[in-house]
Formats: structure tokens, C-alpha cells, sequence
């Protein structure tokens, strides 16, 4: 008995020990060693993002030059200075460049403040001349100094930036006290040198920060960089993918302009490359791409680095440093690319497919014909950036908090559709028309590029032409693209698309837009149909010049068959039908009602879905078809998964005056709750949308109980966001992105 059971125990242990050696193999592939870290989702695309693979061990970021810019203006007040009521000054200053003005300087009344107050100057002055408000660009800046900010014997030492501002031809310094008279020891303005102008930009959300990394901006793009100093160098250990090749973007930072700045590639200690970026000139700072091929050490683990020699005369911006190769998976398991093309300001009405006139959208109708259009789209709000906070994160806008114009998307917090693309080894770029879409507001995470020159507007450089260039240097590669257009949105039609499309009536004058939106407000609707035919040439320009140009670009590099083309709108626009122009304070359906078209691998061709969708389920769904999963904070729905069932959908609104309102979408019903400055209470409107889409007919006496039902969904909603919401960060918003947010109608508190 002992043996028989001697005998089974051995085949029971060895069954054990295989089960254990298994358990332990599995878990092995599935959690690295430790102290190790698992090898990111990029390396087996082809893809390294060589700033993922930096830490400071890696980074010798060496030493800024410290010479600063060229002296614009200087007062020496000599060792007794004359008091005075003030001292005044005027000096030329472009509307581009940056500057710093220090101040060393005492009111004689000791318990006085300094002020310091600058004014931008739309022409230069004489000697002997004073300016008046006419000559004005944009409202004077004081800064005043208390009385304890000062040493003991009462002098003041300020400092201040000076930033570009539009229109600008000089600066008007006066120097002051708040009571009695002042003496100035001495006043100096001189432009900011490049490396302050780097390192003074409004810091940009992501979701790594270190001493020397950093989101340069430089000449309208936004790009992740390595700061190198002279003397500096950062090093890697990575494995070269097949074809391997090392591109990155260059910008030197140097003073005076005068020579490039130039850095050394060092493949296993020895110098292989000098990438020299060309110096910055004065009419915008310019990136300068740069590749080196390391096909030859393909397969192998290499020591790579940059460095900076020691006499540089200045720092160098490593923009976007990757190590693209090719695929290594087979091509049946790459994931397709993704475009996503957001036409600000877009009604689905104006659309050809959705029933409007099919000689404005030839192309975007083309597109639905050979992929799915979804009929009924819900936009999150009826403004542009909480729109797209609810697109690329997949919360609604009270969830994710960039719901004012003074709020950014926190990536650190909120997963987005680019970060969770590049970290799957997509690259990602994006060129956008700013404005809310602007990186201050967070939209830059996890883009290898971003662009806010918008590709829709008629510029000196052909603005699409960078989109175009883009795809066709990385047709190779699996990548994610988000183009962006305000031209519908601003009524912007150039010269030509208004020769060939005209709108009715003639001309207005110069700022049109804003003649026409002030002379229909006061009742003049008979401009009417020029303000809408501006429109529609802007549409017809758009759809032409931008949706088409990106098709044919897809087409000319053979990425048809395997790009999936997203396009969309953030919102649509009103013209008096409740009342109003424009956008951004009501919920009413020209507003919120927007086109959504897919065509590519995973979605049917000429299919219309009629199920209301929104905004909430344009990451999740995008993703799935990419065969990537929905990070768990994002809340929508892959649309074309089999048991996907339409659910309400939500809009917000919400504005810095403390009006606000929300709504809720039904098949049937819709119900908005609205919340004005002068109003006690709520005024609640219900309609019935599947007889009365345009909702000219409320309802929401005769049906109380519908009343009820929809707006306890509603506060359930709230609640929930509420419960689930981030504390969103303030958006660093200079004086460049708050003039451009005003161009736009946009007022940022």
C-alpha cells in the first residue's frame, strides 16, 4: 500500500512541478523582471519616442549663454536724478517681437507706490510728438510697486516681459508714482534674447515635465523638445528597427542670429552625423527637420547620442527625436491609420447627404457614399473647446472641466485619444486653426507635432501643403492625423472662392463679419442671405481645399485602403431662428445638431445609422476599430459593436456671465434647461423632435410627466459628472492666444 501510494505520488509531484514551471513562464512573459520596465507598445511598431526613453541620468543639459538682446532704449538718470511728475519714453518695438524693460526707480513721497505703465503703439513717434488714443493698438499695462517692495532707501528695481502684440510699431514706457513726483535712476528696454523667449512660453499641459524638456512653440507649432545647452548632450541604448532611421526637428536658440547652431550624432562613441540647425531670423523662429539612416545597424542594440559642443554659440531645441523603421508586424495585423477632420462651426443642414444643398459638399458627400454617416449626432455643447475636450476625451464637458474659456483638459488626469495612440505607436500630428483648439488648452498631449496655422485659410505659404508633406513622409508607418479649419466658422471665403461662389447682395465693408452680425442683430434681416451666402462659400472652400486636398493626398500615397477617415464638427450655428446669431450660449438643434461621417477598415460602406450618437462616442468607437481598447475613464460607446444601444445624450453649456444650460436628446424627446443672468429660477422647454425637429413648437405644458422623467435623468447626469469631475487647470493664456481668441468672438476672463 505504501509503494502503490509512492508510485502515484511521483507522477502527481512531476504534474505539479510542470504546472508550476508553466504558471511561472506565463507570468513571466506578462511582468517584467524587476527592476526592469516592460517594453512600451512602440517598439513593436517600429516607432521609439527616443523623449519616452530619457530620464536625468541621460541628460547633461549643460550651460545656457547668458548674452541677451540688442538695447532698444536706455535712460541713465546719473548719480543725482531729477525728480520729476514722470518720466516718459517711446521706442520702436514690432508687433512680433518680445521684450524686457527694467526699471530702477523711487517716488519721493516714501509712502507711495511706483507705476510702471506700457502702451503698444500702432506707428512710430518724432521727438516732439505725443500719441493719443487713436494711436493706441490695445489697452495700457500698469504694474505698481508698494512701498515695502522697496530697499531701504526707497528704490524700486522692476523688471517686466513685454510681449508681441498685433499691430504694434512702438512702446510707450511712462514711469511714476502713485502720489507726488518720481525719480528714475534708470530705464532700459531691450529685446528678449531667444533663449528667454523659449523658456518664457506659457507652459503647455503634458504628462511628463523635467528640468530640460519641454513644449517648445515656435513659429505656430507646437513640438515636445529637448533643450540642450552648449556643452550639453543627451544618450540612449536602443534596438534599431529594420530601415531604421533617426529624424528629429532642430530650432536654435541663439544670440545674435548670426550662425547655426550644430549638434553631433554619436552611434556607439563615434561622431556619424553634424545636424546644424540654421539660427532664427526675425521673421519667425523656423524648424528645421533632420533624418540620419541607420539601416546598417539594424537589428543591433546601439549607444546613440547628441551632443552640443561647449562653444555653440547657443542652445539647441531637439524637437520630436523618434526612431521610425519599418512595421515588424505582418501587414494583416497593422492597424489602419487614422485621420480626424474637424470642420469648426459645421450645421449637418448645410451638408449635401443631410439634406442640404449637394453643390456646397461635394466631397464630404462622396466620403458618406463610401463609409457610414451617422444621421442623428449630438455635439457635447455648442462651443468649440468643450466640444473638443468631449472628443478627444470622451467625458462630457461638466466631467472633464474645460468648459470655460479659461480651462484646459488636465492629460495627466483625463486620458485623450492622442497620448493613448502614441503610447500604441502611432505617430501623431496636428495642424489646427488655435484658438480653443490652441495647446494652452491641453489638446497638444501626445502629439509629435502641433500646428495652429490653420489649414483652411489662405496664407502666404500654402497651408495645406505641410498636411500633404506630413502623410506622404509617413505613409510607412501606422499614424493618427487631426486637421482642424475655422474658415466655416469665421465666414471666411478668400478672393477666389468668392469670385466663383458669390454670396447675394453686395459687399458690406472692411471687417464684414462683424458689420453684418451687428447691423442683422439690430434688425436689418435682410442681410440675412449675405451673411449665410459667406457661409456657404466658406463651406464650399473648406470642402474643397481641405477635406479634398486631404483625400487626394491619402489616394496620391496609396493609404485608401487602409486609413480610416473620421469627420466631424464641434458645433453648428444659429441664424434667428430662436432669437440669435451665432453660437456658444443656447442649446437649440442648429446648434448641437452636426455631421459625423467614417468611411474605412471597420465601417460599412453606404450605410446611414439613425440612432442618436454624439461626441461622447467618437474616441471609444475610433479606437475599437483599431483594435485598441477604451481606457476606463472615457465614458462613451463603440457605435458598431452589436449590442451598442443608443442612450440620451447630454449638452452643456456653460458661460463666465453665470448663464448656462443643458439639455437631454431622446429618439423622441428633447428637453433644455436654461439658466439666465436676470432669471430666478430654470425656464424648461420640451420638445418633440421626431414631428418638430426644429423644435419652433414647446411642449412642455402638455406633457409634464415627460417633463419630469427627462430632467430626473438629467440631475442624475449632473451628479454623476459632478462626482466623477476633475478640478480642470487654468489655461496659460498669453496676449497672442487672448487677441486670437477675440478674433474668434471668443472673450477669455
Amino acid at each position: 500500500m505504501g509503494r502503490a501510494r509512492q508510485r502515484i505520488a511521483g507522477p502527481i509531484l512531476l504534474l505539479h512541478v510542470v504546472l508550476f514551471l508553466s504558471l511561472a513562464a506565463l507570468v513571466a512573459c506578462r511582468e517584467p523582471p524587476a527592476g526592469r520596465t516592460a517594453a512600451p507598445a512602440e517598439t513593436a511598431t517600429g516607432v521609439i519616442r527616443l523623449l519616452d526613453r530619457l530620464d536625468d541620468a541621460a541628460v547633461d543639459p549643460g550651460v545656457p549663454r547668458t548674452a541677451g538682446g540688442e538695447p532698444l532704449h536706455a535712460f541713465d538718470g546719473g548719480p543725482t536724478p531729477q525728480p520729476a511728475a514722470e518720466q516718459r519714453c517711446i521706442a520702436r518695438l514690432r508687433a512680433r517681437d518680445t521684450a524686457q524693460l527694467r526699471v530702477r526707480a523711487r517716488p519721493l513721497d516714501r509712502a507711495a507706490s511706483l507705476v510702471v505703465t506700457t502702451g503698444a503703439l500702432g506707428r512710430t513717434f518724432g521727438a516732439d510728438e505725443r500719441p493719443t488714443d487713436f494711436d493706441r493698438v490695445a489697452p495700457a499695462a500698469s504694474r505698481a510697486a508698494p512701498p515695502a517692495d522697496a530697499d531701504r532707501d526707497g528704490w524700486h528695481s522692476l523688471s517686466l516681459r513685454i510681449p508681441s502684440c498685433a499691430g504694434r510699431r512702438a512702446l510707450e514706457v511712462a514711469v511714476a508714482a502713485s502720489a507726488g513726483e518720481v525719480e528714475v535712476a534708470s530705464l532700459e528696454l531691450r529685446l528678449e534674447s531667444a533663449l528667454e523667449r523659449a523658456t518664457h512660453a506659457p507652459p503647455i499641459p503634458t504628462l511628463r515635465r523635467a528640468a530640460w524638456r519641454l513644449d517648445a512653440r515656435r513659429d505656430e507649432e507646437s513640438v515636445p523638445s529637448l533643450l540642450l545647452h552648449p556643452g550639453g548632450r543627451a544618450r540612449w541604448r536602443v534596438v534599431v528597427p529594420a530601415h531604421g532611421s533617426l529624424t528629429a526637428r532642430l530650432a536654435a536658440l541663439a544670440d545674435p542670429p548670426a550662425a547655426p547652431v550644430a549638434a553631433d550624432l554619436l552611434v556607439d562613441g563615434v561622431v556619424a552625423a553634424r545636424f546644424s540647425a540654421p539660427a532664427e531670423d526675425h521673421d519667425g523662429e523656423q524648424w528645421h527637420d533632420v533624418a540620419f539612416d541607420l539601416t546598417a545597424s539594424a537589428g543591433r542594440t546601439v549607444a546613440l547620442e547628441l551632443a552640443l559642443d561647449p562653444a555653440a554659440t547657443g542652445s539647441l531645441l531637439v524637437g520630436a527625436p523618434l526612431l521610425v523603421g519599418d512595421d515588424p508586424r505582418p501587414p494583416e495585423r497593422r492597424p489602419p491609420n487614422l485621420v480626424l477632420l474637424s470642420i469648426d462651426t459645421l450645421r449637418a443642414d448645410h451638408v449635401g447627404c443631410y439634406g442640404g444643398d449637394p453643390l456646397h459638399t461635394p466631397v464630404l458627400d462622396r466620403l458618406a457614399a463610401e463609409g457610414t454617416r451617422f444621421a442623428r449626432f449630438h455635439a457635447a455643447s455648442s462651443w468649440t473647446l468643450p466640444s473638443h475636450a468631449t472628443l478627444f476625451s470622451s467625458q462630457e464637458p461638466p466631467r472633464h472641466g474645460a468648459d470655460r474659456a479659461e480651462r484646459a483638459l488636465d492629460p495627466a488626469r483625463t486620458p485623450l485619444l492622442a497620448p493613448e495612440l502614441a503610447a500604441a505607436g502611432f505617430l501623431t500630428a496636428a495642424f489646427t486653426g488655435g484658438g480653443l483648439v490652441d495647446p494652452a488648452f491641453g489638446f497638444a498631449a501626445g502629439f509629435d507635432r502641433y500646428s495652429v496655422r490653420d489649414p483652411g485659410r489662405t496664407a502666404a505659404r500654402d497651408p495645406m501643403a505641410p498636411v500633404e508633406a506630413w502623410i506622404a513622409a509617413h505613409r510607412g508607418q501606422p499614424f493618427f492625423l487631426f486637421v482642424h479649419t475655422y474658415v466655416v466658422h469665421d465666414y471666411a471665403p478668400d478672393a477666389a472662392s468668392l469670385a466663383r461662389w458669390p454670396p447675394p447682395g453686395p459687399a458690406t465693408e472692411t471687417r464684414e463679419l462683424a458689420k453684418l452680425l451687428d447691423r442683422i442683430g439690430a434688425g436689418e434681416r435682410d442681410l440675412l442671405p449675405r451673411l449665410q451666402g459667406l457661409y456657404v462659400a466658406a463651406l464650399r472652400q473648406a470642402d474643397e481645399r481641405v477635406a479634398g486636398r486631404l483625400l487626394a493626398a491619402l489616394a496620391a500615397n496609396g493609404l485608401d485602403d487602409r486609413t480610416i477617415v473620421s469627420v466631424v464638427s464641434d458645433h453648428g450655428e444659429q441664424w434667428l431662428e430662436h432669437g440669435d446669431l451665432t453660437h456658444a450660449h443656447e442649446l437649440w438643434s442648429e446648434l448641437v445638431r452636426v455631421p459625423w461621417i467614417v468611411r474605412g477598415p471597420g465601417f460599412d460602406r453606404g450605410v446611414v445609422r439613425d440612432e442618436w450618437v454624439g461626441h461622447l462616442d467618437v474616441a471609444p468607437t475610433l479606437l475599437a476599430a483599431l483594435g485598441l481598447p477604451r481606457p476606463e475613464p472615457m465614458r462613451g460607446a463603440d457605435v458598431r459593436a452589436a449590442d451598442h444601444e443608443a442612450a440620451p445624450q447630454l449638452g452643456a453649456v456653460i458661460g463666465n456671465g453665470g448663464d448656462r444650460a443643458f439639455s437631454v436628446t431622446t429618439a423622441s424627446w428633447r428637453l433644455i434647461r436654461r439658466f439666465l443672468p436676470d432669471q430666478e429660477g430654470p425656464l424648461v422647454h420640451l420638445f418633440r423632435i421626431d414631428v418638430d425637429p426644429r423644435e419652433s413648437s414647446d411642449v412642455a405644458a402638455a406633457h409634464p410627466d415627460v417633463v419630469a422623467s427627462l430632467s430626473r435623468w438629467l440631475d442624475g447626469k449632473l451628479a454623476e459628472c459632478a462626482a466623477g469631475s476633475v478640478d480642470a487647470p487654468a489655461a496659460p493664456i498669453d496676449d497672442a492666444l487672448r487677441q486670437r481668441l477675440e478674433e474668434l468672438g471668443y472673450g477669455a476672463e
